[in-house]
C-alpha cells in the first residue's frame, strides 16, 4: 500500500470533507481517506502503483477543488501536480 498526500485548496467545512470523500471513494485502489481540514491536506492510502495520483487529482479538480503537491513527509508517494485554479470546494474556499 502507498499513501499519497495532497494539498487541497478550498476545504473549509464538513461539507467540503464529504465532497472530497464522495470524489475519491469510487476510485480504483482507494482504501482509506484521511482529511485534515485545518491543514488543507488529504492523505489517500491504497494500491496506486499503476495509476499514481493522477486519478485522485482529476477527481478532486472535477469536484471543484484546486490541488497541488504536498510537501514531502512521511508518505511514500507525493502528488506532483498544480492546477492553478483558485478557490473551489463547497464554500468557495472561504476560510
Amino acid at each position: 500500500m502507498d499513501t499519497i498526500e495532497l494539498e487541497v485548496q478550498g476545504m473549509s467545512c464538513g461539507g467540503c470533507a464529504d465532497k472530497v470523500n464522495r470524489a475519491l471513494r469510487p476510485i480504483k485502489g482507494v482504501d482509506q481517506i484521511s482529511i485534515h481540514l485545518e491543514h488543507g491536506r488529504v492523505n489517500v492510502t491504497g494500491d496506486f502503483l499503476e495509476s499514481g495520483a493522477g486519478p485522485l487529482i482529476t477527481a478532486l479538480e472535477t469536484a471543484g477543488f484546486s490541488v497541488r503537491a504536498a510537501k514531502a513527509g512521511s508518505t511514500r508517494t507525493t502528488a506532483a501536480a498544480s492546477t492553478g485554479r483558485a478557490g473551489g470546494g463547497c464554500c468557495g474556499g472561504n476560510r
